[in-house]
């Protein structure tokens, strides 16, 4: 599955998987992945990752980057992306993506391996 949960709710991916937690709660990706945590918190992506930070933490895709925040700071694929947020801060993958977010918990695996 490539993410497993860290004690205290920390998220770290298993090799491959190119996400390990922060201290405290923010989570940044390893090498290649794109995506790195700012301090206090915000996620931005590095550069060619397709994903670039709003003022205020949002979260908006590059062209052909297929995810774009949604006011008041949720994130919403577009089609073909595969993820998509869940009112509040939880983001559940589409059908087939194989990654679902926990209620404040986290991320799980779907039980195709996701």
């Amino acid at each position: 599955a490539g993410i497993r949960a860290q004690p205290g709710g920390g998220i770290r991916a298993q090799p491959g998987g190119g996400i390990r937690a922060q201290p405290g709660a923010g989570i940044r990706a390893e090498s290649g992945a794109g995506i790195r945590a700012q301090p206090g918190g915000g996620i931005r992506a590095e550069s060619g990752a397709g994903i670039r930070a709003q003022p205020g933490g949002g979260i908006r895709a590059q062209p052909g980057g297929g995810i774009r925040a949604q006011p008041g700071g949720g994130i919403r694929a577009q089609p073909g992306a595969g993820i998509r947020a869940e009112s509040g801060a939880g983001i559940r993958a589409q059908p087939g993506a194989g990654i679902r977010a926990e209620s404040e918990a986290g991320i799980r695996a779907q039980p195709d391996g996701g």
